[in-house]
């Protein structure tokens, strides 16, 4: 997963924004960057691993029974550490890394595609904005 950090928010010109109206700019952008990534690797996902992604998605029993089977020890590593501290404190934590590791253990170039795809879209907000 990802996050529109304060790094983000200040590139595309929102930092200073409300933060009312700016949370729904950011749920928005996060929307689209989903969406685009699950575009662009529609083709890698068969139709048994769309669903598994969506039950752990929307199931957070689930997701922690995907996370057992897969990542036994995620809570003590670093990784969900590193990952715990750079995600919202308010979101489910567990079920948001046992999202990423699905990607990560599912579609090995999600790295590469979120990346390309976060810059893409902040290049379109940056000319939007005329920065």
């Amino acid at each position: 997963m990802f996050d529109v950090d304060e790094g983000f928010q200040r590139e595309i010109g929102i930092f200073n924004m409300p933060d009312e109206p700016k949370q729904k700019l950011i749920d928005g952008i996060k929307q689209m960057i989903n969406d685009r990534i699950l575009i662009k690797l529609s083709d890698q996902i068969t139709e048994e691993k769309a669903a598994e992604l969506e039950k752990i998605t929307n199931d957070n029993t689930a997701a922690m029974q995907w996370l057992s089977a897969n990542a036994p020890n995620y809570a003590t590593s670093e990784e969900f550490a590193h990952f715990k501290a750079n995600i919202d404190p308010n979101s489910n934590v567990d079920t948001m890394f046992a999202i990423n590791k699905w990607f990560l253990v599912n579609l090995p170039s999600y790295p590469a595609v979120l990346a390309q795809t976060i810059n893409e879209v902040k290049e379109e907000i940056k000319t939007i904005n005329g920065k």
